[in-house]
């Protein structure tokens, strides 16, 4: 598998069901990890066709980012959906979406919500 990762992205966005959540906003981390079918050994160098452009992926959680959404849960889901969109070649995707200093009533880092899925366990859920 080709493996393409952006680690880390840093942004501020108003997820949560809290309403000073909805209102202050936080810092959120998001890394993305896409798998994709490698070429065949003939067909080398990659073109950009032939593989997942990250800038691509990149604006895609950038965009949706700004849209706020109460669980994580429901964010990671939608991320998913959508670059699994991007191309047929790509085989696996995991999203990460952490939130800095989390509300819990106490001190916390970080929350943080994972999804990982194949693209067959994609095709089952429908998502």
């Amino acid at each position: 598998m080709l493996v393409i990762r952006l680690i880390e992205l840093i942004f501020y966005a108003h997820h949560g069901l809290f309403a000073e959540e909805k209102t202050l906003g936080n810092t959120f981390v998001v890394s993305v990890e896409v798998r994709i079918k490698p070429l065949e050994w003939t067909k080398l160098p990659y073109q950009l066709g032939d593989t997942v452009d990250y800038g691509e992926v990149y604006k895609l959680v950038s965009g949706r980012m700004k849209e706020p959404e109460a669980l994580l849960e429901n964010l990671v889901t939608q991320l998913s959906e959508a670059i699994f969109a991007l191309s047929e070649r790509i085989e696996y995707v995991s999203v990460a979406v952490k939130k800095q200093n989390p509300p819990l009533g106490g001190l916390a880092q970080a929350s943080e919500v994972v999804l990982v899925l194949s693209k067959a366990e994609f095709e089952q859920l429908k998502i």
